[in-house]
């Protein structure tokens, strides 16, 4: 969540004070601020943690083939101290799933054979090409940054099969 990223408010209360909350000082309001939606006062600053922007994300497919097995990984690697920019699954049923790990990498990190601009038009919608590993196994692609972001946003992807069943294939 975007206020894990925060390190620091200043916020104006209502009598007029101006504070600055951080895990240092004024702790208990930096815990509360973020689920406050403006009623302790009106947020004035904030001093967050920044990511360097790389263009690709090394994604790594892992098909699981039981809810047990669905579970070990995605805790192993939700649970990793690093390695991990991005973890994500997609379950296509109690016991078949995929799950995904991500690591964000400079162009030159990049095998080039291997990249997959999923964004594009004619692409297959995202959970589509990520069932097709549940046949062929682990693998991994690099996938452009921006792509990566908009992965899920080809219209209402869960349920347009039922609406648009040619969008199915």
């Amino acid at each position: 969540m975007f206020h894990h990223t925060c390190t620091q408010y200043e916020i104006v209360t209502a009598d007029g004070s101006c504070l600055t909350a951080s895990e240092e000082e004024n702790t208990d309001l930096f815990h509360a601020i973020p689920m406050s939606y403006g009623t302790l006062g009106f947020l004035t600053a904030v001093t967050i943690k920044t990511v360097p922007y790389m263009p690709f994300l090394r994604l790594t497919y892992r098909p699981c083939n039981s809810l047990k097995e669905s579970m070990a990984v995605l805790e192993r690697e939700t649970n990793k101290a690093s390695g991990n920019d991005s973890v994500e699954g997609i379950a296509f049923s109690k016991d078949t799933s995929v799950i995904m790990t991500g690591q964000f990498v400079a162009s030159d990190q990049v095998e080039t054979s291997k990249v997959n601009r999923i964004g594009l038009w004619y692409k297959p919608w995202f959970y589509q090409h990520v069932r097709t590993f549940l046949q062929s196994g682990e693998q991994t692609e690099y996938v452009p940054t921006l792509h990566f972001h908009q992965r899920h946003n080809k219209g209402c992807f869960w349920l347009a099969h039922l609406h648009l069943p040619w969008a199915d294939g």
